[in-house]
């Protein structure tokens, strides 16, 4: 029997650490400059777009492309066009605004019961969503089974009328995304630049930009949610109520990645260890940009989206869950491509070296739907590996784990508070964020050890029973009440109200 003294990791970081080529670290400077310039209220909905299309100035970084295009846009609209004849000639009331802008299966259900809460409660609301959306099919079927269609009401900020709405619509928002462009451009510092394709990114969230622009006036509502930050719709919303009386309320979307201003007065965060985290990095950025904090209150709600069940012993299965993170801009973002490799490579060393695990499932990240990155060991090891997406639930494969394995991914998270072993495999240099430091001290483990821990935790029980409650333990910090949010009246009540 194995019996382990954990002991405090003195080579975790104290703050977040990107490695040697990460563009965030330029992504960071650029943001800042943007924040603290007096043209931020603009150019807030391109901020979280544009973090990742910015790097390092070398020798051939200017997107003449984009330049040209963004010339013969400025050439056929010499001055902003007249407002749009859009379908938004009645003015829309309701006691709150939702932004859900949802892809995963995950995030739908949580809108879900989002909208149920509020309904419940007696409160109206407008849903802003492409009609076009699976989010749209999969709410308004709800809204229509339940007969709420009296308190829930969605509207698609896009949809245009005619032909001469969506001309009008393309050409002032072409002239309106040069000109924030070339402002974006001459905020950041020279240090670091656009990278190609930088204007096609900030076209496309002038459009949306441009389209809520046409629309607000006819809004009234005294609170407005917004899902995800991340997005266009969702910041442009939300900075356009900072200088109102509305409330503007923040969903924590996974985790803590990368310091990004916010601009909710309320913040909903999955447990203390992220509320600690995102009060500090207020507190820094408004030290940094001489922007004051916008946020107020945090509210811990547990998961959002992922449902928490603790299920059973799974250790005679002998099935590793490896959580993959490989998508077509994390690499170069935080530096981690190297990080990819080391994650495979230690599978197909814990594949080669050990029988056990007898099955090893790979759940592709939602960004990633290619299989190459893994082909070889698919190849080598036919009948001990398989493939899992996005698209499935993540309670089914954290259903048939032994073990859950992966880099810095919120579903290792989600599987340690579901009392599953959880190993995140990270080395002093790699990508780190403090949100994670919950997990930093029992749950962290090098390349070197991790073929043996991984094959001492499917061969003896009582090292799978201490990991099992050290992965509950920490994910305890992580979200709160080892909980999923209930949406109830209380929580509810909690995020509408007045601060």
């Amino acid at each position: 029997m194995t019996i382990r003294t954990i002991e405090r990791n003195p080579n975790v970081p104290t703050d977040f650490h990107f490695p040697l080529g990460a563009t965030a670290t330029a992504g960071a400077v650029a943001q800042d400059a943007i924040w603290s310039s007096s043209a931020y209220a603009s150019l807030y909905p391109y901020l979280a777009r544009l973090v990742t299309r910015v790097q390092w100035k070398h020798p051939s970084c200017e997107d003449d492309v984009a330049a040209r295009k963004a010339a013969f846009a400025i050439s056929l609209v010499t001055r902003p066009c007249r407002a749009m004849t859009r379908l938004w000639k009645s003015q829309y009331q309701a006691d709150v605004l939702i932004v859900g802008e949802s892809n995963r299966p995950s995030e739908i259900r949580m809108m879900t019961r989002l909208i149920n809460g509020l309904a419940k409660r007696g409160m109206t609301v407008l849903y802003l969503v492409s009609f076009r959306s699976p989010e749209y099919k999969e709410l308004a079927t709800f809204v229509q089974e339940h007969v709420l269609q009296k308190q829930i009401r969605f509207l698609d900020p896009w949809q245009m009328d005619s032909f001469a709405d969506k001309a009008s619509w393309y050409l002032q928002s072409s002239h309106q995304a040069y000109l924030d462009w070339r402002a974006i451009r001459s905020t950041i510092p020279q240090d670091v630049h656009l990278s190609p394709g930088s204007y096609d990114t900030v076209l496309a969230a002038t459009r949306t930009k441009v389209a809520w622009s046409f629309l607000e006036p006819r809004m009234r509502f005294d609170v407005v949610i917004v899902r995800d930050r991340w997005q266009p719709l969702s910041a442009a919303v939300a900075i356009s109520c900072i200088s109102s009386e509305t409330m503007i309320v923040a969903f924590q979307h996974g985790v803590v990645t990368v310091p990004y201003p916010s601009v909710a007065a309320r913040r909903v965060c999955f447990g203390s260890c992220s509320r600690e985290l995102l009060i500090n990095l207020e507190q820094n950025l408004a030290m940094t940009t001489g922007r004051p904090a916008f946020c107020q209150d945090f509210v811990l709600a547990g998961s959002l989206s992922d449902d928490l069940k603790l299920f059973p012993f799974h250790q005679r299965s002998s099935c590793l869950l490896v959580i993959d993170q490989v998508a077509s801009w994390t690499g170069g973002f935080f530096g981690v491509s190297h990080e990819f490799d080391g994650l495979r490579l230690a599978v197909e060393e814990i594949l080669a070296r050990s029988k056990v695990p007898r099955r090893v499932i790979i759940r592709l990240h939602p960004g990633n739907r290619s299989i190459s990155h893994w082909l070889d060991l698919a190849r080598d090891y036919p009948d001990r590996v398989e493939f899992s997406h996005s698209a499935l639930d993540l309670s089914f494969d954290l259903s048939r784990a032994s073990v859950a394995v992966g880099l810095f991914s919120g579903a290792l998270a989600t599987a340690a508070a579901c009392g599953v072993p959880t190993l995140f495999l990270w080395e002093p240099g790699w990508f780190y964020t403090p949100d994670l430091a919950c997990f930093a001290d029992d749950l962290f483990v090098s390349r070197e050890d991790i073929v043996s821990r991984v094959e001492t935790l499917l061969t003896d029980t009582e090292d799978y029973k201490q990991t099992r409650e050290a992965a509950l333990d920490a994910a305890r910090s992580y979200y709160y009440g080892l909980q999923t949010c209930a949406f109830d009246q209380d929580f509810v009540d909690r995020i509408v109200r007045p601060l």
